[in-house]
């Protein structure tokens, strides 16, 4: 849903080399620009994340922990390592400017937003230092709400997920892991998930950001 609203607004993307992952979403390789590409999530909308400099992927033919694989798309006869970039699209720079996004302020209520926020982006000086308080209670919100939305033998897996965000968004200057983890954790028992399992998924899931984005504040 989110790459059609994209394509509605940019036009279709160019075609290229492509896979699919073992949780059945797609990775789309493209040409790096040559220019700095820094990796963040939902940068053009939930759940499209860029994966540039200092970012990295799960390739074919790893194994997802549900049990799938990843796999490339289409003939894949002829192509190796060493000539992949022959295969690559050029990066759709042009198209995939970021839109400009403000956050609602939330209310004391404890209703979600009416749509899901975008999460921040890497680039946080960009940011208004007024809307980015909106912003990091916007993003912890929704990360609470993917947690407590997920059906049971998937929980300690999304906590996982959530705690790569939260470290991506404390590299980029817009979420303290202190004040995340906990809420998040809070998230998970309150869904049915032992209290030693939810902070060791949390915190597992901040390490690994840490690992791939350096020391986390």
């Amino acid at each position: 849903a989110s790459l059609a609203a994209l394509e509605s607004r940019v036009g279709c993307l160019p075609g290229t080399v492509t896979v699919m992952t073992g949780s059945g979403g797609a990775h789309l390789y493209y040409r790096h620009p040559g220019i700095a590409l820094l990796s963040a999530a939902d940068v053009h909308g939930p759940g499209l994340d860029v994966r540039g400099d200092g970012g990295l992927v799960v390739a074919p033919p790893s194994r997802h922990p549900c049990g799938h694989r990843y796999a490339w798309v289409g003939d894949i006869r002829g192509m190796r390592r060493e000539t992949l970039a022959d295969y690559l699209a050029d990066w759709p720079a042009g198209q995939l400017t970021p839109p400009r996004r403000s956050c609602p302020p939330l209310t004391s209520s404890s209703s979600p937003p009416a749509a899901p926020p975008a999460a921040g982006l890497r680039a946080s000086s960009r940011i208004p230092e007024a809307h980015r308080e909106a912003r990091a209670d916007a993003i912890l919100q929704a990360l609470c709400e993917q947690i407590s939305s997920r059906p049971r033998g998937q929980r300690t897996r999304t906590l996982y997920w959530a705690g790569c965000r939260v470290g991506e968004h404390a590299a980029a200057g817009i979420l303290a892991p202190e004040r995340a983890i906990p809420v998040m954790v809070s998230a998970g028992v309150a869904a049915g998930l032992n209290p030693e399992v939810a902070i060791h998924s949390a915190k597992c899931g901040l390490r690994a950001a840490a690992a791939i984005l350096g020391p986390i504040a």
